[in-house]
């Protein structure tokens, strides 16, 4: 008995202990993150573009972030093409507005509109069950019970299904390795991500969980490799030749390397779930920034594409124009429409809870109105964003994974165009 008492309580003592290690631990992460250099906000409102560019001048010779890439287009034209910074850790080489930077997340427009396509040009409905074209795909909830899920559920993260984060932090690979085949990796990856949090349909909850299922039934439906669909039938019909999902040797002449604050929101996570992080992933630590090799994620379809923000205001000027870009058309109007009308009833919310459409998101700060998507991850941040009643496109790229886009965005938005 005494032997047992003891265990207990070595094992309680030894619980407090690692308990308070991690509290500590804990704290002096928020301390240097909170000591941490961060982007500062203007010290008033920005009116005109000279005083944009001072800002942006400003912040990129904070290194917060290293570069940026900036993009307005209004009424169909550009209005603004900026870039400042430069794209590596000893500043040998400035960007310019042909900088290509990761999109991260900014890329499940591109999966949402192919799955519309999908819908035009085959025998393809969004209201049909994901298992009709994944046969494998039959979730079910912590009880056991199943549930029938849509494309539209997947598109509007009303699936139920589960987030892959942290885990996916780890998904990545190097330029010199091989990307994967989109079916075969969902299909190894979805029975850990598979028990559903809440009924489909009855709720909404953001998850890349639900794009990587879209990009294999994209798969399953045209024949070919997710990425040549959306190559083939978005980027190349747009003219977006200096994006894509494979950096090619012309982009990787002018691509940025990733940066992020030594000390941020994703320092405890990368550590944590990614093995050998310092070693194997990071090249420099200068200033108190860490800098990484140039990296891939594996799951595309929520996450894979890259390029400049002007080549990611092209998706934008799609939304406004109804379909078509410069004459070409990728999607009907009606479509369009009804990926613009699709966001529930009553006033949007703010930028960190907005309402979630097909792809898009609707949210409202300062009296403005958009839609769009942000995309963010360790060494990269995007921003694309939509103001219907100012027919405006707003896209900025930058090499920081703490990238303030609610701010670069809210003071953008504010300059007469």
């Amino acid at each position: 008995m005494n032997v047992k008492l003891l265990l207990v309580k070595t094992g309680i003592i030894f619980s407090i202990v690692i308990g308070s290690i991690l509290v500590l631990l804990g704290l002096i992460s928020i301390i240097l993150y909170i000591s941490a250099p961060k982007m500062v906000k203007p010290k008033r409102e920005i009116k005109n573009s000279h005083e944009l560019d001072q800002y942006l001048q400003l912040i990129t010779k904070n290194n917060t972030p290293p570069a940026i890439s900036v993009s307005v287009f209004k009424n169909g034209s550009s209005v603004y093409e900026k870039a400042f910074g430069y794209l590596d850790p000893d500043k040998i080489k400035q960007a310019d507005v042909n900088t290509g930077f990761a999109w991260w997340s900014a890329t499940k427009l591109f999966t949402a509109t192919a799955v519309f396509q999908l819908v035009e040009r085959y025998d393809f409905d969004i209201d049909r069950k994901v298992s009709d074209y994944l046969e494998y795909f039959h979730p079910v909830d912590k009880n056991g019970n199943s549930y029938d899920i849509t494309i539209r559920h997947l598109l509007m993260h009303q699936s139920g299904l589960p987030s892959m984060v942290p885990d996916l932090l780890s998904w990545l690979r190097f330029q010199d390795e091989a990307p994967v085949n989109q079916s075969e990796f969902y299909k190894k990856k979805y029975p850990g991500y598979s028990t559903l949090n809440f009924k489909p349909g009855t709720k909404s909850k953001y998850t890349n969980n639900a794009y990587l299922a879209l990009g294999a039934v994209i798969e399953t439906v045209t024949g070919i490799s997710y990425e040549d669909y959306v190559a083939e039938n978005i980027l190349v019909p747009l003219g977006m030749n200096k994006s894509g999902f494979v950096r090619t040797p012309e982009m990787l002449s002018n691509f940025a390397e990733p940066s992020t604050a030594l000390i941020s929101i994703y320092t405890p996570l990368v550590i944590l779930i990614i093995k050998d992080w310092f070693d194997k992933y990071v090249t420099k630590t200068v200033h108190g920034r860490t800098w990484m090799k140039k990296i891939y994620t594996l799951y595309t379809p929520s996450t894979g594409l890259n390029g400049p923000a002007h080549d990611l205001s092209k998706i934008g000027i799609v939304l406004l124009n109804k379909g078509e870009q410069n004459g070409i058309r990728i999607l009907s109007k009606d479509n369009v429409d009804l990926m613009l009308n699709i966001f529930p009833e009553g006033e949007p919310g703010k930028k960190n809870n907005p309402q979630l459409g097909f792809g898009w998101k609707r949210w409202k700060e300062k009296g403005v109105t958009f839609i769009g998507h942000a995309g963010g991850g360790p060494g990269y941040g995007a921003q694309l964003a939509v103001i219907p009643e100012k027919n405006i496109v707003i896209s900025f790229v930058g090499n920081d994974g703490d990238l303030n886009k609610r701010v670069l965005l809210n003071t953008i938005a504010g300059i007469d165009w």
